[in-house]
């Protein structure tokens, strides 16, 4: 089969904040070498497609009115429309991470795994929750820059904390994102005609469902960086403003969740990304001057 790209992201975004929008195309194009990005706007309040315009074919921008269910978009798109080899759909506070024993390059870690696991058509890795290491009222830098601290335990308050996963899919089958069989598969999809199939992990250990057994390591080759804790203004806005994506007719009505991160639980360090990203826009700076 022939494919346009070997890795291809796909987002469905709704953002208010346009530089955070910027550096994640950035982040996931020009630091860990994604070949393409699909982008639906949902109505953002920024001019999204504008900002899409500048990265040429790099990304394919679509715009989506209403209310749309993310997993029945990607239901509806992904199997009809993607171009890569693999796939993975995440959300535009989501940045993905590949460990220096892959270059930081996520085309090389996908071409190991899948070297040393032929038969593997699903590779998953875990989310970790990064946020501000102290209590923040209002942000005032990007998102890899204001979160550095992270702790197991102070984010079991909210979706399993940091033991979900997010699924690169290998677009040789079809998948369906849904909730069936007893099994929650929205972040790890079932694969249409063979819904038994197993996923892998980055270190070989197969997963069904879309939860690990222990939390993810900030030690992991690949994992997740996921900012959904910005600053108590940001979680209270999006407490008021932003439903499910899984489920438009639920609010995240829980605004006092983001104080509870800091109630006497030790929170650890990750630096892994703001290292890599200060030292991605000092090579930048240096080519330019």
């Amino acid at each position: 089969m022939e494919f346009q790209y070997f890795s291809e992201i796909f987002l469905l975004t709704k953002t208010y904040n346009l530089q955070d929008l910027k550096d994640w195309l950035r982040w996931h194009l020009e630091v860990i070498g994604f070949d393409h990005v699909v982008l639906f706007d949902n109505e953002s309040e920024e001019d999204v497609e504008s900002l899409c315009k500048d990265f040429g074919d790099k990304v394919e921008y679509h715009k989506r009115e209403g209310i749309p269910w993310q997993y029945e978009l990607y239901n509806e798109y992904i199997n009809a429309h993607i171009k890569s080899r693999w796939v993975l759909p995440i959300d535009d506070d989501e940045f993905v991470y590949v460990s220096e024993r892959y270059h930081h390059r996520v085309n090389e870690a996908l071409q190991s795994l899948e070297a040393q696991h032929p038969e593997m058509n699903k590779l998953c890795i875990g989310w970790l929750n990064l946020f501000p290491e102290k209590f923040l009222k209002q942000r005032t830098s990007g998102l890899i820059e204001n979160a550095t601290g992270y702790s197991h335990e102070a984010v079991k308050i909210w979706r399993q904390g940091d033991l979900p996963v997010k699924t690169f899919c290998k677009m040789t089958q079809h998948y369906e994102w849904a909730n069936r069989s007893g099994l929650y598969k929205k972040h790890n999809p079932f694969t249409v005609g063979h819904e038994e199939e197993v996923s892998y992990l980055c270190d070989g250990q197969p997963l069904m469902g879309s939860r690990q057994e222990t939390p993810t390591s900030p030690e992991s080759d690949l994992f997740v960086a996921h900012y959904q804790f910005k600053s108590d203004q940001e979680w209270r806005w999006k407490c008021v403003n932003r439903k499910a994506p899984s489920n438009p007719k639920v609010l995240i009505n829980h605004p006092d969740y983001y104080g509870r991160l800091y109630r006497g639980t030790q929170i650890e360090h990750c630096f892994l990304l703001k290292e890599l990203w200060r030292h991605f826009l000092d090579a930048e700076r240096d080519a330019s001057s």
